[in-house]
């Protein structure tokens, strides 16, 4: 390997473990609450390296969220695969997932609701959280378009208002904080998604 990729691969090796510290920092102590110096710190570098790699602290956000996006990918990844499957099994499989997102509480939970909240106040990290929830609505939106070509669906239905209805009663139920101080957060919400579920379907499958 020649010293310039040499130092490419040290330099993407140092960003990395700078990613990964800082989400582990603001899953545990939130965005505003995490400085560079606490980064810096617990990641064995100097501040000035930080800089060097990212030009503030808001870009660590867009970084994590670029090099994970977890629920977006997942999500993609299920309806990438379910192609020829029935929405009776592919939409609660991604209530489902949305649910674990919700109430787990791993790095990458808590990294999608850090995210989600700063996104709310932050128009670069709103613009970030945007994308990242095209890719999830146009995937969504191209497999119930092949399900209404396969008949399953109805012949006019609007498949990325379908989408983002969907998609969007889930979202409403985290931000609201629905399940909050609920007995059985966890039983709350599945019931709540599986609510959505049917409603939707209801109005999405061809009468038989």
């Amino acid at each position: 390997m020649s010293d310039s990729n040499s130092r490419d691969a040290q330099a993407a090796q140092t960003r990395a473990h700078i990613l990964d510290t800082a989400l582990e920092l603001f899953a545990e102590r939130g965005f505003k609450g995490t400085s560079t110096r606490r980064i810096a710190q617990k990641a064995g570098v100097s501040e000035g390296l930080i800089f060097h790699h990212f030009k503030r602290k808001r870009d660590l956000l867009a970084g994590i969220g670029e090099a994970r996006g977890v629920l977006a990918q997942q999500v993609v990844a299920l309806v990438a695969t379910a192609h020829g499957l029935s929405v009776e099994m592919v939409v609660p499989a991604i209530a489902s997932r949305y649910v674990d997102m919700l109430l787990s509480d791993d790095v990458d939970a808590r990294l999608f609701q850090v995210m989600l909240a700063e996104s709310r106040t932050d128009p670069e990290l709103q613009a970030l959280f945007r994308e990242t929830s095209e890719q999830v609505i146009s995937a969504l939106e191209a497999y119930l378009q092949a399900r209404q070509r396969a008949g399953e669906l109805r012949p006019d239905l609007a498949c990325r208002a379908a989408a983002q209805t969907l998609l969007g009663g889930f979202l409403w139920f985290f931000l609201t904080g629905a399940h909050e101080g609920a007995e059985d957060p966890r039983a709350a919400t599945t019931r709540f998604t599986e609510e959505v579920v049917a409603f939707w379907m209801q109005g999405a499958r061809s009468p038989e």
